[in-house]
């Protein structure tokens, strides 16, 4: 299995999947990638897993028979090569040694010229392929390579901590590592919807254009970045062009979503999820039979559950038969019956429905408290503590409160916290012809969270005309 193409981007295949496995290297050779190409049926076959970046296997029933395509894989795996398959067989599904080595793997099928570029929205599979292809090869960190480079980090902040103080070490606070324990969501309860004037929908499409690998979700430190989103929408496939349209409008009203086909599923699907869960401030669910029978859901819902996550639930079809576990689980949070795209766009008192549902995404998702994870070492960990404690000890040193609370949320905030608060990034309109809202993401209440991510403030702001069009935003906004 130790051949000599040297690439970043290896394409290996057996006979039967040979057409196909040409089709992808032209089209990865024409838009200036670097990929070798090795046929594993040929006698004298090597695959020279150790001179490329990311593998990518065009799978078939002979290439799951072949003795050196189960050695080419594992040793993928050894080496922890990212791997990004190619069914290219119709009605055909890998099994036994090969359905376990590609799990949580995102996959791809393509079995001719004609699917393969066949429109899907404003993409197509071949160049949904190669933008993941393109992901895969960003280099990113081992776990100890990260933490070497945060703990770096954190000890010098430490040391200047020290000399800030008194005495060292500090007073220190229990804690606990890595105790994942049942968290309790926060229930609100949602105002009713009016509006007494003119307050109409209009559907935008959004296209990606000349498709490009999205940037990738990491921290500084090469890991996936734990970046907080406002909602995550949680559907089964079967929904997609309905779930597609809401997530268009949802990005129009300037709610930060995690969308799995929209840049957010990259690398390990398993681990893609598990990521927007903890991020996720509420999930979107859209409910189905469908979504009930899919085990990837299923695992994603179980998973927001143990989270504690706040949830929103839209019921895409009638008599949906949930168990009680499911039952008790979004008791409490907004429901909706939306069985097609239209029903959206019904006035509930004067209030467009999808208007209805991104409010109550927002109040959701603005009422729960932050989901930490600590999936770090215990050095690490005992790092990040040591130096929360140090700068609990020099607030009480000076005399001085630590935190402060945000005039524009209410959250608690110090001087080394960024972001984590929201304005608006435009003004708000209306009032004689049109339903007063916010341009910017069409929320009715004046003091309504904000949608443009900044950093918190404890200055006093106040509401404000601007007489020269009759428009008022909050100021210092």
């Amino acid at each position: 299995i130790h051949g000599e193409t040297q690439c970043t981007i290896l394409i290996c295949t057996v006979d039967d999947g040979a057409a196909v496995a040409q089709l992808v290297y032209d089209d990865f050779i024409s838009n200036n990638l670097n990929v070798g190409f090795e046929n594993l049926s040929k006698s004298n076959a090597a695959c020279s897993i150790k001179r490329c970046n990311v593998l990518v296997p065009i799978l078939t029933a002979q290439f799951e028979q072949t003795p050196m395509c189960r050695g080419a894989l594992e040793e993928a795996r050894r080496l922890q090569k990212p791997i990004v398959p190619v069914i290219a067989i119709k009605d055909w599904r890998p099994e036994d040694w090969l359905g376990l080595t590609i799990a949580g793997c995102i996959f791809f099928r393509i079995f001719d010229k004609g699917g393969a570029y066949k429109p899907i929205f404003d993409s197509c599979r071949m160049m949904d392929l190669r933008v993941d292809v393109e992901v895969a090869c960003r280099p990113i960190p081992s776990q100890a390579e990260r933490e070497k480079a945060e703990i770096k980090s954190l000890k010098e902040k430490i040391e200047e901590c020290k000399g800030k103080l008194q005495a060292w070490p500090p007073t220190r606070k229990p804690r606990t590592l890595n105790i994942l324990t049942d968290r309790q969501p926060v229930r609100v309860r949602l105002d009713e919807p009016n509006a007494k004037l003119c307050f109409t929908h209009i559907h935008h499409t959004l296209t990606r254009l000349d498709l490009k690998a999205p940037p990738p979700m990491l921290d500084e430190y090469g890991l996936p970045k734990r970046r907080e989103v406002d909602c995550m929408i949680s559907y089964q496939w079967d929904n997609q062009i309905f779930v597609r349209k809401v997530y268009e409008d949802m990005s129009m009203r300037e709610i930060r979503v995690w969308f799995d086909i929209w840049g957010s599923m990259q690398r390990n699907a398993n681990e893609a999820m598990a990521t927007g869960v903890e991020c996720a401030k509420v999930l979107l669910v859209f409910l189905s039979k469908a979504y009930l029978d899919s085990a990837n859901c299923q695992m994603e819902f179980r998973y927001a559950v143990k989270r504690g996550k706040g949830f929103v639930i839209i019921r895409t079809e009638p008599n949906i038969q949930l168990d009680p576990w499911m039952i008790e689980a979004i008791q409490g949070f907004p429901q909706y019956e939306i069985y097609s795209y239209s029903t959206l766009e019904a006035l509930i008192n004067g209030v467009p429905t999808i208007d209805v549902i991104m409010q109550a995404v927002r109040k959701v998702g603005h009422a729960q408290p932050p989901d930490v994870v600590d999936d770090c070492s215990a050095e690490l960990f005992e790092l990040r503590c040591l130096l929360d404690d140090a700068r609990d000890a020099i607030s009480a040193e000076s005399g001085q409160s630590r935190f402060k609370t945000c005039t524009r949320c209410g959250q608690k905030f110090d001087e080394y916290t960024k972001g984590g608060c929201k304005n608006h990034r435009a003004y708000y309109m209306g009032g004689t012809i049109l339903e007063g809202r916010w341009v910017c993401c069409r929320q009715q209440e004046r003091d309504s969270p904000g949608c443009d991510s900044c950093d918190h403030t404890d200055v006093n702001r106040v509401f404000t005309v601007d007489p020269s069009y009759g428009t008022w935003t909050w100021v210092p906004p």
